[in-house]
């Protein structure tokens, strides 16, 4: 059986957060989506990649389908993360984990400035994160070399369609990314040598909508994970992430 490295909670809240910036680079303006009637699949990521690179706040779900666990012995799956991110480098995400195959549970925890802090598993009351959960999530923002050559490096990319997604019409984007590329934005939990990637882009407004990875079936596991990702509220004034009491 395959051995998996230790993935604290916070490790999985970095992975979640990593999946929202994974178009996060600098390119050219997105002004042309909507006037495209077959818009080429690399003008459309970078311009999308540069709106993000320019994206203050945003809220964002993530549903887990499959095995994603977050422990050496595979009894912590990740099920679902909803939360918040506001540049620079501060999160508010709640995330829920099926604990022993049983009961699930909910972990909370914010990141500002420079500092990280969770709920206790057991009273649920806020404290500073335990020297496991730490992670710098303001690295997620480094264009130089955080996450947005990760676009880059997909393959196979091409528009499939269109969709409407929370009332928007969207392009569909689909492409090919192989373990490297994929196992830092996954804080290691999803394994395989090729992810399949599918992208909702809004057609309006260039604003990543949707995005979907799925683990290769052939990767040993019984229960390959697909994560789904929902991104909304783009620069939102009511989204001011702080220190909780």
């Amino acid at each position: 059986m395959r051995s998996f490295p230790s993935r604290p909670p916070f490790a999985v809240l970095a992975a979640a957060l990593a999946l929202v910036l994974l178009l996060g680079g600098v390119a050219t303006p997105a002004v042309s989506v909507a006037a495209q009637d077959e818009p080429d699949p690399a003008t459309l990521l970078r311009e999308t990649s540069e709106l993000l690179a320019n994206t203050q706040s945003l809220r964002f779900t993530l549903s887990v389908d499959g095995d994603s666990y977050i422990d050496d012995l595979g009894q912590m799956r990740l099920i679902k993360a909803e939360g918040a991110l506001q540049r620079p480098g501060k999160v508010d995400v709640e995330f829920q984990i099926e604990l022993f195959g049983a009961g699930n549970i909910s972990i909370k925890a914010i990141t500002t400035d420079g500092q990280t802090y969770s709920t206790d598993l057991l009273t649920g009351k806020w404290g500073p994160a335990p020297a496991e959960f730490g992670y710098d999530p303001s690295l997620l923002f480094d264009l130089n070399g955080g996450l947005g050559p990760v676009i880059s490096k997909m393959t196979e990319v091409s528009v499939t369609g269109s969709e409407t997604i929370d009332g928007r019409d969207c392009w569909t984007v689909e492409g090919t990314a192989d373990q490297a590329s994929i196992d830092f934005i996954s804080a290691g939990t999803m394994i395989g040598d090729a992810f399949h990637a599918t992208l909702w882009i809004d057609k309006e407004s260039g604003e990543l909508r949707r995005i979907v990875l799925a683990e290769p079936t052939d990767n040993g596991k019984e229960r390959p994970a697909t994560w789904t990702m929902d991104l909304r509220d783009y620069n939102d004034p009511d989204i001011d992430i702080t220190a909780p009491v």
